[in-house]
């Protein structure tokens, strides 16, 4: 298998379909040595249950390599990142969800207008 399908199927296995997200870090992380910030339990609440970081970016990696990704999915994904993007208060985001919105938004199949929005 092509590593670029492996990373994709890893990321359709990791998918936690509950929160419409994945978690910045697995649980595993917890048994090595990490910064303080890197810590499974918090990770969510630190990272903002993961909705902009890393989730906007990991959508537009999606949206690239979209032949491997159900249609559906990737259409739930999008509207429901993007609707969270739109919501964050403009003087609230933060330096590491606006890099992730930057990767959604510089998507080639996007920026075609082969984009759900």
């Amino acid at each position: 298998m092509h590593p670029v399908q492996q990373g994709i199927s890893y990321l359709l296995a990791t998918y936690e379909e509950e929160h419409q997200a994945w978690p910045i870090i697995p649980p595993e992380a917890n048994n090595d040595p990490r910064a303080p910030w890197w810590n499974y339990e918090k990770s969510a609440e630190f990272f903002g249950d993961f909705l902009a970081n890393p989730r906007a970016a990991i959508v537009g990696y999606l949206h690239d390599y979209n032949a491997q990704v159900p249609t559906d999915l990737l259409e739930q994904l999008t509207a429901s990142v993007i609707d969270h993007l739109e919501s964050l208060p403009d003087d609230k985001m933060d330096m590491h969800d606006l890099l992730c919105a930057i990767c959604l938004a510089e998507s080639a199949t996007l920026r075609s207008g082969l984009g759900y929005r």
